[in-house]
């Protein structure tokens, strides 16, 4: 059962979009790592859009090692920053690659940790009881108001920013003032399926968790940046064999099911974001 923890003094703001702790009683399994244990505490610092698979993977590693993991969610270049003002975080998960640069320059992250551990896909979802008729990007020009992940920070809202202004609409919403920015896609896909926007462009595996609303279209790979998540130790960390060790631990069977089952593309391929994948009930309306 994850309970969520109490945090203090200037650490508050890097966990408030939620820190909870895997704990579970089961014994280590010594195959995994023979050096960790219960005496070690993993703190994750992982993109919002990643948390219903991270919390299932953590779950799992915890189960293997007996290493307690604790979760903080939220939008990566928010998660940056916390990092950049040397927050407590041992491993770095986040949903564009822009990120994990960034701390590279500044050498706060473990290079030879780094790894691609899934992709995903942009989509427009609008609500069911949608009363515009939106079959398509540029339909979006028809309806009010348009939720987007704030592109400053949020990776979602960068991807959807890039396939808006491939479709040559992008300077037309703004001006018109039918955009309403996010602080992270979650927010974005809450606006939605509240009804309080007409639209919006989030991730394919956040349009899963969504059954109130339908996707309308799917955005071309090729119109946004690959939208790659990455992951990385920190550099700082005592924690950084841990840290490897959760980044090992995604690329076996057990956590690649996790993200597959939750709509994740592999890392490890580049995918064709106009079809879905078949373990997701996700319908196209036209």
């Amino acid at each position: 059962m994850l309970n969520r923890l109490m945090v203090h003094g200037s650490i508050a703001s890097v966990i408030a979009s939620g820190l909870v702790s895997c704990r579970f009683l089961s014994p280590a399994d010594p195959t995994l790592n023979p050096q960790l244990s219960a005496d070690h505490v993993l703190t994750i610092g992982a993109a919002a859009s990643l948390r219903e698979s991270i919390t299932a993977i953590a779950a799992e590693f915890e189960r293997e090692t007996g290493t307690t993991v604790q979760l903080s969610f939220a939008a990566s270049g928010t998660l940056q920053r916390q990092i950049e003002r040397e927050a407590p975080i041992d491993l770095f998960l986040s949903a564009d690659e822009r990120s994990i640069d960034a701390l590279a320059e500044q050498a706060e992250i473990d290079t030879a940790s780094r790894q691609t551990i899934a992709r995903n896909c942009l989509v427009v979802i609008v609500p069911k009881n949608s009363p515009f008729r939106v079959q398509k990007l540029t339909d979006l020009t028809r309806v009010d108001r348009i939720a987007i992940g704030n592109p400053d920070t949020v990776p979602a809202g960068r991807y959807a920013r890039a396939a808006l202004e491939h479709a040559q609409i992008y300077d037309t919403l703004k001006t018109a003032n039918k955009l309403v920015f996010g602080e992270h896609v979650r927010q974005v896909l809450a606006y939605v399926e509240r009804g309080e926007v007409d639209a919006a462009i989030v991730y394919e595996t956040d349009a899963a968790i969504a059954p109130d609303t339908v996707i309308v279209d799917r955005i071309p790979t090729d119109w946004t940046p690959p939208i790659v998540y990455s992951g990385a130790a920190i550099a700082r960390s005592t924690e950084r064999d841990t840290a490897r060790a959760f980044l090992t631990f995604l690329q076996q069977d057990t956590a690649r099911a996790i993200f597959r089952d939750r709509g994740f593309r592999p890392g490890d391929t580049t995918p064709n974001c106009a079809v879905p994948l078949s373990s997701q009930r996700l319908s196209i309306v036209g």
